[in-house]
């Protein structure tokens, strides 16, 4: 009885809280009414299009469905939310380019608990101050150091590989998600990983159970709300992993420090090659940032340097396996006059017959942008990407 009631008690705050923002976005619908898009309904907006299957699998695909179908932009309502989706070139390009959209949207302050105000989740004012002032890590002179670095784990790669010619289908992801996190520890944090170790492999199952709540909350919209989203059983599994996260990176920085006032950093290929997390902290001994700022940045960096490129090197080797005539082009020698000998091998890399993504690779149905119009007329965007969940949707 006391659970009925409560029911409906949340039910009619959430309507009321409903209504009346409703009527206070009644202007932004009012303004985007000439921009075509799916049929929508007073306080539901175009939601019925997700009834039956509310999987982000699901969501993704109808949200693809009417990108399709309308011209860019076309306007797409959920709920009291007005978004603008664009897939032509020229537009995102425009929109990328304006000063005006680097506001970013609600959704990405489900990922503030773990990297608060780093440059992916920051609000305009920090993004502006704190970009300007990281800016310097990534000159071309910093960046072209790193390439012996990348060669390095290639090789390795390679290596590792070696034993698995003219044998069954394997997972790659594993192999590169540990090779794109060799890359940016050792180039970003200045942490050479010749090893998985047990502290590695924690963080890197940290990440993906950070990840995978990060991807469902959105799709469900009762987990929107704090305070909901914390009496669920799953909030304890990922701020036990955000918790890990966070510790793993502050020790990261410590030994760093140590070590940059030590008297064994001081050569002139090590002052020369400074790392990010170098130029961090040289930044905080100077004031510009605190040390939870130079945490959630490099936490920042470490996501997206190593989540992000093994990703999508996942997808290119599907698409090279899914078209062996590219593939032969690809690993032809580029110059005719090189010394160094490569044999033909035939294909590399093959499709099992029936195979798809692996749920942990990516899953792309084309090049969209989503810009969400607040009551402030400000212009938040995000990137309309897909990440298959392996946790429970029962929430």
């Amino acid at each position: 009885m006391l659970a009925t009631i409560a029911i409906i008690i949340i039910s009619v705050f959430m309507l009321l809280f409903a209504i009346n923002h409703f009527f206070g976005n009644k202007d932004l619908y009012e303004k985007t009414s000439h921009i075509p898009g799916p049929l929508a309904f007073p306080l539901i907006g175009s939601a019925y299009l997700f009834i039956g299957d509310i999987s982000s699998t699901n969501i993704l695909q109808k949200i693809s469905k009417v990108v399709y179908t309308y011209a860019s932009p076309c306007r797409f309502i959920v709920g009291i939310n007005v978004s603008v989706l664009i897939h032509e070139p020229e537009h995102i390009k425009t929109v990328l380019l304006s000063s005006k959209t680097t506001e970013k949207h609600a959704i990405y302050d489900f990922g503030k608990v773990w990297i608060g105000n780093g440059l992916v989740t920051a609000p305009r004012d920090v993004w502006r101050v704190h970009r300007k002032l990281i800016q310097p890590a990534f000159v071309p002179k910093i960046l072209h150091s790193f390439v012996a670095i990348f060669q390095k784990t290639s090789i390795l790669l390679v290596n590792e590989w070696a034993g698995q010619v003219d044998g069954p289908e394997f997972e790659v992801y594993s192999y590169l998600i540990f090779t794109s996190f060799r890359n940016i520890c050792e180039s970003s944090l200045g942490m050479p990983v010749t090893t998985k170790t047990k502290p590695i492999e924690q963080y890197i199952e940290a990440c993906e159970r950070v990840f995978e709540m990060a991807a469902l909350r959105p799709t469900k919209p009762w987990l929107h709300s704090d305070t909901i989203f914390n009496m669920t059983p799953k909030s304890k599994i990922f701020y036990e992993a955000v918790k890990y996260l966070k510790s793993f990176t502050m020790n990261v920085i410590e030994e760093r420090r140590n070590y940059l006032k030590s008297e064994s950093f001081g050569n002139e290929d090590e002052i020369e090659k400074k790392t990010f997390l170098d130029l961090m902290l040289e930044m905080a001994d100077n004031g510009h940032f605190t040390d939870e700022e130079v945490r959630e940045h490099s936490d920042t960096m470490i996501t997206a340097g190593y989540d992000t490129v093994a990703r999508v090197n996942c997808f290119t080797l599907l698409m090279l396996a899914s078209h062996p005539d590219i593939q032969a082009e690809r690993t032809r020698p580029s110059d005719p006059g090189h010394t160094r000998s490569i044999k033909p091998r035939g294909q590399i890399f093959r499709r099992a017959p029936g195979s798809t993504l692996n749920t942990k690779s990516p899953t792309f149905t084309g090049v969209t942008s989503v810009f969400h119009v607040d009551r402030g007329n400000s212009v938040g965007r995000y990137p309309l990407t897909h990440r298959e969940q392996n946790i429970s949707d029962k929430l």
